[in-house]
């Protein structure tokens, strides 16, 4: 059997495999991507929150994944009807919640509604960038089994056409849900309440719809559509309304119910039984059905032996209800790549790969728990019609007691239908119900679309004894995570600056130069939006993360630091930052030492900052002897 020697193997080309792969690549360290090509382009997840904008624009596909993603006032809402272009039962404009106008005045990017095939698209093309120039490796087409770890590395066999014998000194498992690595790694998916409701995903396309539906009528432009009338319960996810991209959400019970069952005309009556005027409808067109299980679980590992490392779906599965899933894969994606490339450079003891699990685990629990909570909140609108989760259940619980191998295909689906008819009739008493509707939605009781402090408030927890073993971040005894306010239904987030915290977008005062030759003393930093000369162009207005570690000066500080040329330890670029006019909460910090990640590791309220403090602190987080 042939085989490939590498530093690092990524298992599946998803978003998570793509931006792993993606960073390490740029950052030089020799790495194998084997992607499992998906047939089909059936849309799953599509809300993207700013820090994975952030960590896309990084990256460089923020472009793309931007130039897909329609006005925000087109899909910044969500509707609850009794039929599109009907009567509707109530609206929540979530760009007048809390969590919105923190997030637009907190990050340079900003939240976005873009499909993962098209999300895909703009990663796929910066790996193959990456496979042109030689700083990737990709085997299309491959599928990875048959891991396992040893004191010196990892194997594993990568099947396509041929079989690959695969060695590496890590690997990233990040190949799906239903992940054949994670199970033969024996890693157990067990915190989470396990599987919640089966699904049918009903793929769609009908232009005239979606233009529709943009022109001003009852029904306003959204991202999410809850029909609930006698005909048909289901979400209807607006993927972009300009091109009438649609997927339908309906209950499945597979017990009753099998996908061959949901034959394009049948799809096509679902569909028409959401839509007051039919004949819009004229051009639809419908794709694939597919059933799905909706599930909250959490992996109880996330790394092996230090050797392997499992991320985004392999990790974790959460309902869709806040888009939150994708996005947690892609942070951590984010949060292993930079640990991995610090390893592989020889810039970390490879100790510090153990962080990652410390810092994402707990993130993703947390996330989860947030995810649910939102699921059991989508039914908040269904349960002021009088259709309450409880008669769900019993509902339910009753076909679960009707042995099925009794029944004929005929007297299930009588069973089946007569149910749902029942559920649905008395979810219809809307007219009596209206001031209850309008009371969730104003109360801002339902299903949240932004979460300003999940997206840019997620906190790593410093290590109590002030080692670095626990998480890569060194405690302050005067600085840690504040306890985020709820505003408007969700956890709000404000701008901090503390150990574990990721950097706020600050203004910037000066730049300077890591080569103490080449300071620039004095020198504003040009405002988003102006030209200058190309020197001055360089000096960004506010703090992005880079890839690279950053100090950050806070003003008064007599800075005593210039980092020589990349050797033992990692190059570090120099910021001032403009505290007059950064709404952040400093509160007497002088200088923040930032990863990679964008996260601060250390602060100091020290006035005078010299190398020794920060290379001492450097050694720290990254285990250096």
């Amino acid at each position: 059997m042939a085989g490939i020697k590498t530093k690092v193997v990524v298992a599946g080309g998803g978003p998570v495999g793509r931006v792993v792969s993606s960073i390490l690549g740029q950052a030089g360290v020799d790495t194998v991507l084997v992607d499992k090509r998906r047939p089909g382009r059936h849309p799953k997840a599509h809300a993207l929150t700013c820090r994975t904008m952030e960590i896309f624009r990084q990256i460089g596909a923020d472009g793309a994944v931007a130039a897909q993603n329609p006005p925000v006032e087109t899909w910044g809402r969500f509707a609850y009807v009794n039929r599109l272009l009907g009567s509707v039962i109530g609206v929540q404009e979530h760009l007048a919640s809390a969590a919105y106008q923190s997030l637009a005045s907190s990050s340079l990017s900003r939240p976005a509604h873009v499909s993962q095939p098209l999300v895909e698209d703009a990663l796929e093309e910066i790996t193959a960038r990456l496979e042109r120039e030689g700083k990737l490796r990709i085997l299309s087409d491959y599928t990875c089994k048959d891991i396992s770890v040893h004191e010196g590395g990892v194997n594993a066999t990568a099947t396509g056409d041929d079989d690959l014998a695969l060695s590496a000194d890590h690997f990233v498992v990040c190949d799906g849900a239903n992940s054949m690595l994670r199970h033969q790694l024996g890693v157990q998916m067990r915190y989470g309440p396990g599987s919640l409701q089966a699904f049918m995903s009903i793929h769609f396309h009908s232009k005239r719809l979606g233009q529709a539906l943009l022109q001003p009528s009852r029904t306003p432009p959204a991202m999410l559509y809850f029909v609930l009338n006698p005909s048909v319960i289901c979400c209807l996810v607006a993927h972009n309304l300009d091109r009438g991209e649609f997927i339908l959400q309906a209950p499945y019970y597979p017990r009753y119910q099998s996908p061959e069952d949901f034959t394009p005309d049948h799809c096509a009556a679902l569909i028409r039984s959401a839509v007051e005027k039919p004949e819009v409808l004229s051009d639809l067109e419908v794709g694939g059905a597919h059933p799905w299980l909706m599930a909250a679980q959490v992996a109880d590992r996330f790394s092996v032996d230090n050797r392997v490392f499992i991320a985004g779906d392999a990790a974790h599965r959460f309902p869709p209800a806040g888009g939150l899933g994708l996005n947690t894969g892609v942070a951590e994606a984010h949060n292993l790549a930079w640990k991995l490339a610090a390893v592989h450079r020889g810039h970390a003891d490879p100790a510090l790969l153990a962080t990652y699990e410390a810092e994402r685990r707990p993130a993703a629990m947390h996330l989860l728990d947030t995810a649910v909570e939102c699921f059991h909140r989508g039914m908040k609108v269904p349960e002021a019609l009088g259709m309450t989760q409880e008669a769900v259940s019993s509902f339910e619980s009753a076909l679960k007691c009707v042995p099925a191998a009794v029944m004929g295909d005929a007297a299930k689906q009588a069973v089946f239908g007569a149910g749902m008819f029942a559920g649905r009739h008395l979810s219809y008493g809307a007219s009596l119900r209206q001031t209850a509707i309008q009371k969730v939605l104003s109360d801002w009781e339902g299903i949240p679309l932004f979460f300003s402090h999940e997206d840019l408030g997620i906190a790593y927890q410093p290590s109590p004894d002030g080692a670095a073993a626990a998480c890569a971040v060194l405690p302050h005894l005067k600085h840690s995570p504040p306890t985020p306010p709820v505003l408007d239904g969700t956890r709000h987030y404000f701008p901090t600056v503390a150990p574990g915290v990721r950097m706020p977008a600050v203004p910037l005062l000066q730049t300077v130069s890591t080569n103490p030759s080449k300071q620039s003393k004095g020198k504003k930093a040009k405002k988003a939006g102006s030209t200058d000369t190309a020197e001055d162009a360089a000096l960004p207005s506010h703090y992005t993360m880079d890839g690279t570690w950053c100090l950050v000066a806070f003003q008064p500080t007599a800075l005593q630091y210039a980092a020589g040329a990349e050797g033992a330890l990692p190059l570090v670029r120099v910021v001032y930052a403009d505290t007059s006019a950064a709404d952040v909460r400093a509160r007497g910090v002088t200088a923040a030492l930032v990863r990679p990640d964008g996260y601060i590791a250390w602060v100091t309220e020290d006035i005078t900052v010299t190398q020794e403090c920060v290379d001492g602190a450097l050694r720290a987080l990254l285990h250096q002897a």
